[in-house]
């Protein structure tokens, strides 16, 4: 085991147990509704001023969900009374949903979200809300209403966006659960940055109906836009899953959603294939802490191959993600967002920036421009099928650093700020927006990828690692994460916490 690798062997303290750990405690009579709810309210006041991650609570309404969940003795369903918190894009009855815009502070929704509501049917009790970047538009979190997250391993950075108060809450025991949101690595960064697990569904199976963006009153399709659960376990994730899976009201009439089961159930069965190198950007610590962890992969009898890849072309494929990736954001912003957006854009790619000029072209784009991206998107999907015919999970890195420090610079832009921020990795400089190579992979595709913690650190900081895997299978990956977490561990308490 790597001398970066910390101690994930010894028990965690009881307030850092999974989800499901804490239901069989409930269904057992071991631990009420009430008090574990207390339990978590009280981890929230220690450490919530420090770390800035609950923007908001339904105490009151928490507790009387919590007693009704103590009284029920028969039938009951399968998160009952355990509490939870949930992303601020999300809406929730009891509380403000934000998305961290200033004029949504007085936004009270009267009706859950899809996911929200399926998760409350299944149980659970929503107590508190997440904090995340504006418009859930950035790799940071941080917004005018609530201020900035800060990461638990390291207060000086950040914890990931857009679902990075999601991440950070898990990690620093504030929640045994959290729903989260992805559409170009949302769930799976944050997950990395913080040492936890996060799951990105594959498109279409988990209802985003009263998720914001788009704002309040604007459900509509959202491509590439996805919402999962996060965890500090990776069977908490399948057990979030199976209840978050569903058509959705509006569908539900005709058509309902069953995973297929994993291609495997033992980890030699698995053939894995891993892309460290000769990718996208990647920092040289995290390299080596992931070759590190590939290494102990395959001592635990996991069959890896070194290297192999779809047929895809990765400049064609991170364009027509980045293409696609803001002319969704486009078509969900305020006009007068996107409109300085636009006219900021057009300067800077006057000025030769090659971001800035897709950015450009993406928030004015035609419908017809439109689609002939989606049928780019259409080849990726079929290169990825034709390689998931000979592997079962692609191994990748989640992103190109570890957690990095906060940068607010620019943030009136929206989207455009990634195109003027700058991050260390690969010993040198390079464009913030870099940051979502990796992650655009499985978003262009539609494919599901689950974050992993490897138990490897860079200068003290969590080293995640994601695993791809093929359309609308995603028990597949998840399986892999539940087997490899039984080999090597995985959740690591932050020891500031």
């Amino acid at each position: 085991m790597s001398k970066s690798t910390q101690d994930a062997s010894s028990a965690l303290p009881r307030q850092f147990q999974s989800a499901t750990k804490w239901l069989a405690e409930l269904r057992d009579r071991r631990i009420g509704a009430v008090e574990l709810l207390q339990l978590h309210l009280k981890q929230i006041e220690k450490h919530n001023p420090r770390l800035n991650l609950v923007v908001a609570q339904d105490i009151e309404g928490a507790l009387a969900a919590a007693r009704q969940a103590d009284n029920k003795k028969s039938d009951l369903p399968p998160l009952h009374g355990l509490p939870m918190t949930v992303k601020d894009s999300f809406e929730a009855t009891g509380m403000p949903t934000t998305c961290g815009f200033p004029f949504l502070a007085d936004h009270r929704p009267t009706h859950d979200a899809d996911a929200v509501a399926q998760l409350k049917n299944a149980g659970a009790i929503v107590f508190g809300k997440t904090n995340l970047p504006t418009g859930a538009g950035d790799h940071q979190s941080f917004n005018p209403l609530f201020g900035t997250s800060r990461n638990p391993w390291d207060t000086s950075k950040c914890v990931g966006g857009s679902s990075g108060g999601s991440a950070a809450a898990l990690a620093s025991g504030m929640t045994p659960l959290e729903l989260g949101s992805d559409i170009a690595g949302s769930i799976r960064v944050p997950a990395h940055f913080c040492g936890v697990y996060g799951h990105k569904p594959s498109f279409g199976i988990v209802s985003i109906r009263g998720h914001i963006p788009p704002l309040p009153g604007g459900d509509a399709f959202v491509d590439m836009g996805v919402a999962g659960p996060l965890a500090r376990s990776a069977e908490d994730l399948e057990l979030a899953l199976d209840v978050l899976v569903g058509a959705g009201d509006s569908a539900s009439k005709a058509w309902s959603v069953a995973i297929p089961q994993s291609r495997h159930e033992r980890l030699d069965g698995f053939r894995v294939a891993a892309w460290i190198d000769d990718g996208y950007a990647l920092d040289d610590g995290c390299r080596a802490q992931l070759h590190d962890y590939i290494d102990a992969l395959r001592e635990a009898g996991a069959r890896v191959t070194i290297g192999a890849r779809p047929e895809i072309d990765l400049s064609e494929a991170f364009e027509t993600f980045f293409v696609t990736l803001n002319a969704v954001i486009a078509a969900m912003s305020p006009q007068d967002m996107m409109e300085a957006v636009h006219a900021k854009a057009k300067e800077r790619a006057e000025a030769g920036d090659p971001y800035a000029a897709i950015i450009e072209r993406s928030v004015q784009m035609s419908h017809s421009e439109f689609v002939g991206w989606s049928r780019q998107r259409v080849k990726l999907m079929a290169a990825w099928a034709r390689f998931f015919e000979s592997y079962d999970v692609l191994l990748c890195p989640a992103n190109t650093t570890t957690a990095f420090d906060h940068d607010h610079s620019h943030a009136e832009l929206g989207q455009l700020a990634a195109t003027m921020r700058k991050i260390s990795a690969g010993g040198s400089e390079r464009p913030y927006a870099d940051q979502f190579q990796w992650s655009s992979m499985a978003a262009a595709a539609d494919l599901p990828a689950t974050a992993i913690p490897t138990g490897r650190f860079v200068d003290g900081l969590p080293v995640g690692l994601q695993v791809i895997g093929p359309a609308l299978e995603d028990r597949t990956p998840i399986r892999f994460a539940q087997l490899v977490e039984k080999q090597l561990g995985g959740f690591v308490r932050p020891s500031s916490i």
